[in-house]
């Protein structure tokens, strides 16, 4: 399944993967910060 998926997206799949986690732990960072300002 992998070998089908780095056939087909070849080289866009690495920076895909790298954008996905860096928006993922940009949000939860987001929603960390919000929720750390309200309580203040």
């Amino acid at each position: 399944m992998l070998d089908a998926l780095v056939a087909a997206f070849g080289p866009f799949l690495v920076p895909a993967v790298l954008f996905g986690v860096g928006v993922v732990g940009y949000l939860l960072l987001y929603l960390l910060s919000r929720l750390l300002g309200d309580e203040q």
